[in-house]
C-alpha cells in the first residue's frame, strides 16, 4: 500500500515548490516575464544606429551591474521591425510571413555591453521613412525604439 502512494507523495512535495518564486523589491513581474530593474546607477537603453548602409538594434547595459533577465519569446524571433512611409502606412514589417521556433531563453549583459542585432532593410523607394524596432519577448515594450531614416 506504502509503495502505491510514494508517486503521490512525491509529486505533491514537487507540486508544492512550483510557483514559489519571489518577486523582490524593484523587480517587476510582467506575465512570464520578471524583469530586474534596480538601475540607480544608469539604465538600459535601446538604441537604433546606422552602420555603412545597414542599421542595428540594440539593448545596452549603462550600469555597473550585470543585469539578467529572463525573457520569454513567443518565438525564436530576437526582434521585430517595421518601416512606415511619411503617411504612417507600414510598408514593411520583418516579422511578416515568416516562420520562427519556439523558444525560451534567458540572457545576461554585462556592465557596459549590449544585446544586438542588425536590421536587413527591404529595396524600397528612395525616401524619409520611419523605422521601429523592438525586442520580441513578452514584458519587453519598454525597449521599443523609432527612429526617422532617409533612404537614398
Amino acid at each position: 500500500m506504502m509503495k502505491k502512494l510514494i508517486p503521490f507523495i512525491l509529486a505533491g512535495v514537487i507540486l508544492a515548490g512550483c510557483g514559489t518564486d519571489e518577486v523582490k523589491d524593484g523587480d517587476q513581474e510582467n506575465g512570464n516575464h520578471v524583469e530586474h530593474n534596480e538601475m540607480e546607477d544608469g539604465e538600459m537603453k535601446a538604441a537604433i544606429t546606422k552602420k555603412d548602409s545597414t542599421y542595428e538594434y540594440s539593448v545596452k547595459n549603462e550600469t555597473d551591474k550585470e543585469m539578467t533577465f529572463t525573457f520569454t519569446f513567443t518565438s525564436g524571433q530576437t526582434i521585430d521591425f517595421e518601416l512606415k512611409d511619411a503617411d504612417g502606412k507600414v510598408v514593411y514589417k520583418d516579422s511578416e510571413n515568416k516562420m520562427y521556433t519556439q523558444a525560451i531563453r534567458e540572457k545576461t549583459i554585462a556592465p557596459g555591453d549590449a544585446l544586438a542585432q542588425e536590421i536587413k532593410l527591404p529595396d524600397l523607394p528612395a525616401g524619409t521613412y520611419t523605422l521601429s524596432a523592438w525586442l520580441t519577448a513578452k514584458g519587453s515594450d519598454e525597449y521599443k525604439i523609432t527612429e526617422e531614416i532617409e533612404l537614398p
